[in-house]
């Protein structure tokens, strides 16, 4: 009867999230050609209130080591973590986990920059905050 009230709930109430959603992971290959590179990602439809995550793996697959920057998140309802080094060597792979989280209603987008010594790789985000 409880594991019954408990599915309920969960129903009744899906915009109170007990869990992150893991939406995909995404890998990012540094280029050894100083150019930006430019990709896109869609949470699609999120519950208000509730988190979504992206994971995003950076890995330097050229003969140089990478230079690390920055890594720089915009969107205010968007929320980046990394652990990303300021010298990535070749082979070497780094983290970064973009959470969604929407507080109101409609179209939220936002931006994932990985600063690098002569070039940037964007990740271009969006997501809908839905009730």
């Amino acid at each position: 009867m409880r594991g019954l009230f408990f599915v309920l709930c969960l129903a009744l109430f899906p915009g109170m999230s007990f869990a992150d959603i893991k939406m995909d992971s995404l890998s990012v290959e540094v280029s050894p050609l100083a150019q930006d590179q430019y990709m896109n990602f869609n949470f699609g439809n999120q519950f208000l209130h509730s988190r979504s995550y992206l994971d995003l793996t950076l890995t330097a697959n050229g003969p140089n080591p990478v230079h690390v920057r920055g890594v720089v998140m915009q969107g205010s309802e968007y929320e980046a973590y990394t652990n990303c080094p300021a010298i990535l060597y070749p082979g070497q792979r780094c983290m970064t986990t973009v959470y969604f989280v929407p507080r109101y209603q409609g179209t939220h987008w936002g931006e994932l920059n990985f600063l690098l010594r002569d070039h940037r790789i964007v990740v271009q985000l969006v997501g809908y905050g839905i009730r």
